[in-house]
């Protein structure tokens, strides 16, 4: 779905995808099966022709229970490789039910209390035990799951109707424990072999790590409904500067053509870039010229994603619509700093006259 591609090589790659999977048999409880949703639900536009939104992923998950992937099998009775794998693939259903969940404002269609799997393996399938002359080279994947599960409980704790009326301060103190160790325990490279890194991974990862962090942290910084007297916990004020440079430096990302491939590609991030938008908003109210600009360059990217995928929805709402919700921000920006959209437009057009 990138822009890149001309729209007479996208319909021809879309129209032999689709025959591929019309050919599947859908009812069959298999891996295989699991591994089609989920490559379904990567992008809204295939998700599109197998049902309504988040029926992808919503299936994946109840055939991933079938198959107990959420099991933890003995190695007697499976390949070390088969149980590589089946860790793998159930991290993935992880992955998507918890970001699907966020993006749609429903329940999740997990229950990770009921399951025992491991988290999937860094290395390739056929090894056993860790091995430091291997590259680990799904350690991107693990590291995906591990966000998954913070973001899942983060929304647990905060995104139900009961607010934070549910959460105490024992699990939000864990919760700050985890994922501050999460962020400590990101490399400074992720490579697939030693041959071959993933460049864009960190990027990928700070873009969601906003998402997850303003899930957890909203509540307690920008509460819209007062904080239980009970709770004595308190985010670090830390981590509104930490939301800050990572919103901003998400946005300055997606301007650049490997944002933007991957934000046409994987529908789900469109939800934390919009975390992203939402943060530079509110650091712009404290009179931050520097949020203001940041804004209007992430409308920008929003206004391009929605005219190159016009009338290709996003969890079947029209990418119009999530536009002209994302340029109510524009009102807010204009009564602080009202010389920004002038300033910007002008920018961008001297920047078409020299291109």
């Amino acid at each position: 779905m990138s822009r890149e591609v001309s729209p007479a090589i996208r319909n021809s790659l879309l129209s032999a995808f689709n025959s591929a999977v019309d050919s599947h048999d859908f009812t069959t409880s298999s891996l295989s099966t699991v591994q089609l949703l989920l490559l379904l639900s990567v992008n809204d536009v295939l998700a599109d022709k197998y049902g309504r939104p988040g029926q992808a992923v919503h299936d994946a998950a109840r055939m991933g229970v079938e198959i107990a992937l959420h099991r933890n099998i003995s190695p007697t009775f499976a390949p070390i490789a088969q149980l590589h794998r089946r860790a793998r693939v159930w991290g993935s259903v992880m992955i998507a039910d918890r970001w699907c969940s966020v993006r749609q404002g429903q329940m999740p269609s997990l229950d990770l209390s009921h399951a025992d799997a491991p988290l999937p393996f860094s290395y390739p399938d056929h090894v056993s035990e860790p091995d430091m002359t291997l590259a680990p080279c799904f350690a991107f994947h693990l590291t995906m799951a591990r966000l998954a599960e913070l973001l899942g409980r983060a929304y647990q704790m905060t995104g139900t109707p009961a607010g934070l009326g549910r959460s105490d301060d024992l699990k939000l103190l864990l919760w700050q424990r985890d994922y501050e160790e999460w962020v400590e325990g990101l490399p400074a490279h992720w490579p697939y072999s030693f041959c071959l890194e993933t460049p864009e991974a960190s990027s990928i990862l700070s873009l969601l790590a906003v998402a997850v962090l303003y899930t957890f942290s909203q509540p307690f910084f920008w509460p819209t409904a007062p904080i239980p007297a009970n709770l004595t916990y308190r985010p670090p004020s830390k981590w509104i500067q930490d939301l800050q440079s990572r919103s901003f430096a998400a946005i300055q990302w997606v301007t650049t053509n490997a944002g933007q491939y991957y934000l046409d590609m994987w529908s789900m991030l469109i939800h934390p870039f919009l975390c992203c938008l939402l943060v530079q908003a509110k650091s712009l109210r404290s009179g931050d010229p520097l949020a203001a600009v940041t804004l209007d360059q992430g409308i920008q990217s929003v206004e391009d994603w929605a005219k190159h995928g016009k009338g290709w929805p996003l969890m079947h709402l029209p990418r119009d619509a999530i536009l002209s919700k994302v340029q109510i921000l524009k009102m807010e920006q204009a009564l602080v700093f009202p010389w920004i959209p002038a300033l910007m437009s002008k920018s961008f057009d001297d920047h078409g006259s020299n291109t």
